[in-house]
């Protein structure tokens, strides 16, 4: 037998042949000692098996419990060093080939609350009075365990539910083995079926939730009963969990408890602080669910307050700051926000913020929102073509919240309030030089390698190229551009209608193709936008529309454009456009790291021209970047909105000393601040600089400490319709930022908060030092999870993404690390942690 004495020998201090020969850290420890220690844990599972085989299993309990302890507390000294030498085998095997899979979750029960007398509710034989305890073993629907596992796998497909068991591994596939499951007729426990099957699943404290399109059903593993809610109230099913396949009646309606409608979408549940207890001593969760008809919250009391609403909501999430998320369903992609409710109202009169394609704080994406997790204060919404995350300064809600996107092939950072751009988060790397694709785009010499469309008539007519049709058929000319693909191009146009009833510029061989641009004024309008090659070959067309039964009607353009650009992340779209003749360089600097751009010269910079969205007024700016310099002697322009002429203007600028400088002007007022510090060092850092209205005072940050300020005095509007956006160089074309490196440039019309500064700082630091970034699987976002555990924070506080590509896309390194926890922990979350870091190396699913 394995004596506790044994056990106790093995620790995790230094070890010493003289002092302390049982340690398993320092030279020689985890050679002499680890695998000891393994077969004194073996042997002591061997020893608790046989005893309990023989033994009485609830009076055996407290030696069990000892001897478990004993065990984790083990586990909780392993440390990365003492088992680096060892290869353990990869856990990462199919549990089910079935192509109808609606949900998957991890049940860790471990992570549960402790019942009244300080234990878990699953404990070995705690549950023995319960039906599904004393169901037969290791037949159809169960497995070889009577105890409910303490890491549950879920699978939920739409008539059918599987219950694995995590830590259970079959000894001949190495796969999680089945603990129970429902038989496929979908009538049973959980009644569903094809006209109502189940949509979403989720477990705490020992309830099961299932949602499904009859209603939500609660699962009590500790009451063994099964309660049904719908839209005519709830209802319990007569019979037991081990009855789950046995078609069942139901007792009497209470009306009081009912949902919007059957047809749940989404069902998810929380432990509020003070909540009663139920019969097993567990907290009771509130649970939230959505539906196509409103949502409806389900306290712990039995309360149900429904929130109605027309287009309905796909997900429901509990924050941890007791605000409720709701997804809009119906096609809308809309977030919405608001307090724990306690009285009935209307969705619409609940709510307290909304994130969506028309708000100042932009969710992003386009198409209805797939999926909703949360992490701590982060909000993380699934969307069509990539991850938005959303968090709020909650000690300071009035400085707005903060969006990151996250996406296959960028990663913005954080962006805070009204965001005007989001450019250089691009993945691609390699030179990319500025020249002109389009010949002729001005057509100074005719219409010369414009092709005319059949029945096109062209002509040259005061500089702009006039194309008419001879009817009332749409009629083109095109160009055919060599492009890389994957690379983003600014495309940028003047057009007008003429006659006709519009005139479009089209272009073919990009992303999301046709892409248009639409004239519908006589007089010249001038754009800029972005796409995205999919093809070697992209095509501009001009095209003119004219109205129905007229002839030679025609439409006007000019000065057509398209370069290779680094794209606009944020809502708005328009991109900078690379300039100049020589090359600018695209490095990562660590594998799937930061794309840094570098080579900048008076013949090498990005731009944007003019555009209304970056006429600030007498409004705030904010302007997180990430830059690293090296030795030089001059002053370097990091980021300078301004005109070749005197006018309002704002800069960023690296002094010849080093030092960081901003600069303002409303034309007549100048205010700069400059830094003391100096930043020729080399080192990467993240800058913010900060038009503070709110405190009438410039300020610069680096790496969130306040470095900066200038009193900002009788500084007016920085409006200046000459102005255009460069970075690397001045629109004088002097003082390039030839020893910068660039990185992460986000402009917003908002104020910046002291944390948000800091958040943002702290989430991009990892990143800095060449963690590399998470870019989401493609094409979309079809299902979010999180790791719930105490490790959460190793590294990061977001949630795993699953692509619409696989089941089971789990990124390996986040792309907004979060801040460590704080070092002392109880015993229980540190073994929590070394089991949560086991997992992670062995490529388990946390």
């Amino acid at each position: 037998m394995t004596t506790q004495s044994e056990l106790r020998a093995i620790n995790g201090d230094v070890y010493n042949p003289g002092t302390n020969a049982g340690g398993l850290d320092g030279p020689g420890g985890m050679e002499a000692n680890f695998p000891r220690a393994l077969g004194l844990i073996a042997q002591g599972l061997d020893d608790m098996a046989a005893y309990l085989s023989q033994a009485n299993f609830l009076a055996a309990q407290a030696s069990v419990a000892t001897i478990l302890q004993l065990c984790q507390a083990l586990v909780a000294q392993i440390t990365p060093g003492s088992t680096n030498a060892l290869a353990f085998p990869g856990v990462d095997k199919p549990l089910v080939t079935a192509t109808d899979v609606v949900d998957v979750i991890v049940y860790d029960t471990r992570l549960d609350d402790l019942t009244a007398d300080g234990r878990r509710w699953n404990e070995p034989g705690r549950c023995s009075g319960m039906s599904w305890w004393n169901e037969a073993l290791n037949v159809a629907y169960r497995g070889a365990k009577r105890d409910f596992p303490a890491v549950a796998l879920i699978v939920a497909l739409r008539e059918q539910w599987w219950i694995f068991d995590a830590l259970d591994l079959d000894p001949l596939t190495g796969a999680p083995r089945l603990w129970a499951g429902s038989n496929p007729t979908g009538n049973g426990l959980i009644f569903c079926g094809s006209t109502g099957p189940i949509t979403s699943v989720f477990a705490r404290n020992g309830y099961l939730y299932f949602g499904v399109g009859t209603g939500l059903h609660i699962v009590s593993m500790t009451g063994d009963y099964c309660d049904r809610y719908d839209n005519g109230g709830r209802r319990r099913k007569l019979g037991t969990i081990a009855q789950r396949n046995a078609v069942l009646s139901v007792g009497p309606v209470n009306t009081a408890a009912a949902l919007p409608a059957n047809g749940v979408t989404s069902v998810h549940a929380h432990v509020y602080p003070g909540a009663p207890l139920d019969a097993a001593g567990m907290p009771i969760p509130t649970v939230g669910v959505a539906t196509a008809a409103g949502a409806a919250v389900i306290h712990p009391n039995g309360l149900v307050l429904s929130l109605p609403d027309g287009t309905g909501f796909s997900r429901i999430r509990f924050l941890a700051d007791g605000r409720v998320a709701l997804t809009r369903g119906g096609g809308d992609a809309s977030l919405w926000v608001g307090p724990l409710p306690y009285t009935a109202a209307t969705a619409s009169a609940w709510r307290t913020e909304t994130y969506s394609a028309a708000t100042v704080v932009h969710i992003g994406g386009s198409g209805e929102s797939t999926s909703l997790a949360s992490a701590g204060d982060t909000l993380c919404v699934g969307r069509s073509d990539r991850l938005t995350l959303l968090a709020r300064d909650a000690a300071n809600p009035t400085a707005g919240s903060m969006a990151a996107y996250i996406a296959p092939r960028f990663a913005t950072g954080w962006m805070v309030g009204d965001v005007r751009l989001a450019a250089l988060c691009d993945a691609m790397t390699g030179a990319v030089t500025g020249t002109e694709m389009i010949i002729n785009g001005g057509f100074d010499t005719g219409f010369a390698n414009w092709q005319a469309g059949t029945n096109a008539s062209l002509s040259v007519v005061a500089g702009k190229m006039r194309v008419a049709s001879p009817s009332d058929a749409w009629v083109i000319a095109e160009q055919n551009i060599a492009a890389v693909v994957g690379q983003t191009y600014a495309v940028a146009a003047n057009a007008n209608k003429g006659t006709a009833s519009s005139g479009v510029i089209r272009c073919w061989g990009v992303e999301s193709a046709p892409v248009d641009r639409t004239a519908t004024s006589s007089s010249d309008f001038s754009q800029s936008w972005q796409v995205t090659a999919a093809l070697a070959t992209a095509t501009i067309q001009l095209q003119v529309r004219p109205t129905v039964g007229s002839s030679g009607q025609y439409a006007e353009f000019d000065n057509i454009s398209m370069r290779p650009g680094s794209a606009d992340r944020s809502y708005n779209g328009v991109p900078l456009a690379v300039m100049g003749s020589t090359p600018l360089m695209r490095t990562a600097i660590a594998t799937g790291g930061m794309v840094e751009w570098s080579g900048w010269a008076t013949t090498a910079w990005l731009e944007q021209p003019f555009s209304a969205r970056l006429q600030l007024g007498s409004g705030p700016l904010s302007m997180p970047v990430v830059f690293r310099a090296g030795e030089g002697s001059g002053t370097e322009t990091l980021v300078s909105r301004d005109s070749t002429s005197t006018g309002a203007r704002w800069r960023l600028l690296l002094t010849g000393g080093g030092a960081l400088q901003l600069v303002a002007s409303d034309g007549t007022n100048t205010v700069s601040a400059t830094t003391t510090a100096t930043y020729r060092d080399g080192a990467r850092r993240e800058v913010v600089p900060v038009l503070n209205r709110s405190l009438t005072r410039l300020e610069i940050w680096v790496d969130s400490e306040l470095v900066a300020t200038a009193a900002l005095g009788s500084l007016g509007s920085l409006d200046n319709a000459a102005a255009t956006l460069r970075v690397g160089l001045d629109q004088q074309g002097a003082n390039p930022a030839t020893t910068c490196a660039i990185a992460m440039l986000r402009i917003t019309a908002s104020e910046m908060s002291p944390a948000q500064i800091r958040r943002s700082a702290a989430d991009t630091r990892p990143v800095l030092a060449g963690m590399p970034i998470f870019l989401a699987g493609g094409p979309g976002i079809a299902a979010l999870s999180r790791c719930p555990s105490p490790t959460e924070w190793r590294p990061s506080r977001r949630p795993a993404a699953t692509s619409s590509a696989g089941l089971r896309a789990s990124p390996s390194t986040p792309a907004l690390p979060s801040p460590q926890p704080p070092a002392t922990t109880t015993r229980r979350a540190r073994s929590a942690a070394a089991r949560c870091w086991s997992a992670q190396r062995h490529r388990r699913r946390c």
